[in-house]
């Protein structure tokens, strides 16, 4: 069974907030997979991938997505 939720968006940037003040900021985001874990998968624009564990405290989303 695949609990994954599977996502093509287009969004110009999103930054992630960790304790501490730490932050990952990325670009041009095109898909993210969400895991069961909350861990989040995501594909840039120019094909980079990164991971993101699921101990993020907040995210910041620039993009066309509608939240409705």
């Amino acid at each position: 069974m695949n609990n994954k939720n599977e996502m093509t968006i287009k969004e110009t940037e999103r930054i992630y907030h960790f304790p501490k003040g730490e932050r990952v900021v990325l670009k041009e985001v095109r898909k993210i997979v969400i895991e069961p874990s909350g861990t989040h998968k995501i594909k840039t624009a120019d094909g980079k991938r990164h991971i993101i564990k699921s101990d993020w405290l907040s995210i910041e989303i620039d993009g066309e997505e509608n939240w409705e």
